[in-house]
């Protein structure tokens, strides 16, 4: 398995890390994942797992020293399939050149920003492409929404697969009011909050103004933000709260390794995104019994909305931007312990059904093999 990164901030890491555990379980498969920058938290949890991985060691996926270093992973590893989440541009043309016959499998996770100087990189990397093309034998969609937001782009005559993320449901942890001590709050503190890149996608001023409507209405609630992003887009969400007076109880705490974890402590998750693929971290609230409140938006977004009108509530759920009826629900919420309590545990069990990681290896696993039947001479 290929990606770029290598911190479990990403949720695609948090996914590679889950999927290939459990595929690394099987008696007749062997996993190694492999990543263009340094290692990070996410070899160090492949490591515990006991998944083998690499890390190729460069800043980013441009430099021409990635290729000797992948030409000794895949001499080391020699895999009979490569499974690209993110697939690195020099190891692309690599892979193109001299790895043509081993099939390979793509996973989408999730939709580019449409900022110009994105447009004018994904239009040199689309023409590189046309020139270094790559042995795919599947292209997989994480979920329907984000499926048909690409499918036009779907590359002819190669077969399209729908496989939810991932993560495990199983025991669920007892609060150990972690977060509470990484924010200095005494235990029985009520804290709401969101883990996440702060990046225009994620509408960080929405879920800012929705963190500041709850604090206005409820004086006994914190707030916290669980990652990093630029510091403007942090200094604009910054007056927002200066504005609303409730700094003094609004928590910036960067980036944490066991954000995943510390969403146990949470009494309301809070996901206001205008785009994802499919958000691990909303998975993962449901499978910790977090409450979550979320704005609808594009790609997974869809497919979460879709089972909450069939199978819900699993969520708060209200339109994009709509600050007031977000906040009004979640206010609901923490007014309401019981209706809490009985939201969660059905999020649990229809993420269960849908998102559990077991059912998901079963289907990769099918692509897989048929992936390499149809490569086998």
């Amino acid at each position: 398995m290929l990606t770029n990164e290598s911190t479990l901030m990403d949720g695609i890491n948090r996914h590679i890390l889950a999927i290939s555990s459990s595929l690394n379980r099987r008696d007749d498969m062997e996993i190694a994942v492999c990543s263009a920058m340094p290692e990070g938290d996410l070899h160090a949890a492949l490591k515990k797992a006991g998944v083998k991985s690499f890390a190729l060691g460069f800043p980013n996926g441009h430099c021409p020293g990635i290729i000797p270093a992948y030409i000794r992973v895949m001499g080391e590893f020699r895999p009979d399939i490569v499974h690209c989440h993110i697939l690195p541009m020099m190891t692309r043309i690599f892979s193109s050149i001299s790895y043509r016959r081993i099939p390979h499998i793509i996973t989408y996770h999730g939709i580019y920003e449409a900022a110009d100087l994105v447009r004018l990189r994904t239009r040199a990397e689309n023409i590189l492409f046309k020139i270094f093309p790559i042995n795919y034998k599947a292209c997989c969609y994480v979920s329907e929404g984000l499926y048909k937001l690409l499918q036009d782009k779907h590359p002819a005559g190669i077969p399209a697969h729908i496989y939810y993320n991932a993560i495990p449901f199983g025991t669920v942890p007892a609060k150990e009011h972690a977060l509470h001590k990484t924010a200095g709050l005494p235990p029985e503190t009520p804290i709401i909050g969101t883990a996440c890149r702060i990046l225009d996608q994620k509408n960080p001023q929405a879920f800012t103004r929705v963190m500041c409507k709850v604090l206005q209405a409820m004086p006994d609630v914190h707030a916290v933000v669980m990652g990093e992003g630029a510091e403007s887009i942090i200094t604009e969400c910054n007056e927002i709260i200066s504005e609303a007076k409730v700094k003094e109880r609004f928590h910036w705490l960067g980036y944490l390794n066991n954000a995943p974890r510390l969403i146990r402590d949470l009494d309301c998750y809070i996901m206001t995104s205008r785009w994802e693929g499919l958000p691990t971290a909303i998975l993962e609230s449901m499978a910790m019994k977090t409450p979550v409140a979320i704005m609808k938006g594009e790609g997974g977004l869809r497919d979460l909305a879709y089972i909450n009108e069939q199978e819900g509530p699993i969520a708060i759920m209200t339109e994009q931007d709509d600050t007031d009826g977000l906040a009004e629900g979640i206010i609901s919420l923490l007014r309401n312990p019981e209706r809490a309590k009985a939201m969660t545990e059905n999020a649990y069990l229809t993420g269960k059904r849908h998102f559990d990681i077991d059912n998901i290896a079963d289907k990769l696993t099918a692509i897989y093999r048929q992936a390499y039947t149809a490569t086998a001479p």
